[in-house]
């Protein structure tokens, strides 16, 4: 059998493959979630490290299982005068951080010209790099992540309550996202990611035998 169509038929059949295997895990796999710790906080004028912080989990981010074959995620409102605009992925949930939670279930109730955008990647290892930026009528979130982690001078937050345990000013925060293990979700993770670079690998090497 020549070495292309042996190729293209091992691909087709990683195509198939993952297509069932996916929909028989529907019911146990219902998407990845990460989850934020946070490590650092300091005020964002004069560098002082904030009173009383504790580092812990500040938040989580779940996909779905088609965002996370797909490889991201990118989503965006802008309210203005002229209305409220939405596009992107709405299924995920970015969560845990009070007020600054997506996708908003109604930007229209928001007061004022508002606007958030979240654009995340993950790679074949589930690690998580891009940015979340809101502005929001009670905190402005800006949040830039690389290999999973927030590094200094890459998170920021401006709150009028206590988000992040940020006391109603603004500040700088460091941390890092892991992936939350879900019962009987790991081989799961590992098989869907395997596939997805299978995938990956075949579209780009497909096309050099023909």
């Amino acid at each position: 059998m020549p070495k292309r169509v042996a190729l293209t038929t091992v691909c087709s059949f990683a195509a198939l493959s993952a297509f069932v295997f996916l929909a028989s895990a529907s019911t146990v796999f219902a998407g990845v979630t990460w989850k934020f710790t946070e490590t650092s906080l300091t005020f964002a004028f004069g560098g002082m490290p904030v009173p009383h912080f504790v580092p812990r989990v500040a938040g989580f981010l779940t996909v779905s299982d088609s965002d996370l074959l797909a490889g991201g995620i990118s989503y965006s409102f802008l309210r203005g005068p002229d209305g409220t605009t939405v596009g992107g992925n709405q299924d995920f949930s970015f969560l845990g951080f009070t007020e600054a939670f997506l996708p908003r279930d109604n930007p229209d109730a928001l007061v004022g010209d508002r606007d958030a955008s979240a654009d995340l990647a993950f790679d074949a290892a589930g690690d998580l790099s891009g940015f979340v930026q809101e502005d929001l009528e009670f905190v402005a979130l800006r949040m830039s992540i690389t290999d999973n982690r927030v590094e200094s001078g890459d998170g920021t937050i401006a709150t009028d309550g206590s988000d992040l345990q940020c006391p109603d000013t603004l500040c700088d925060f460091t941390g890092f996202w892991t992936i939350v293990p879900e019962p009987g979700s790991g081989m799961v993770l590992t098989i869907a990611l395997a596939l997805a670079g299978l995938l990956q690998f075949a579209a780009h090497v497909v096309p050099l035998l023909r």
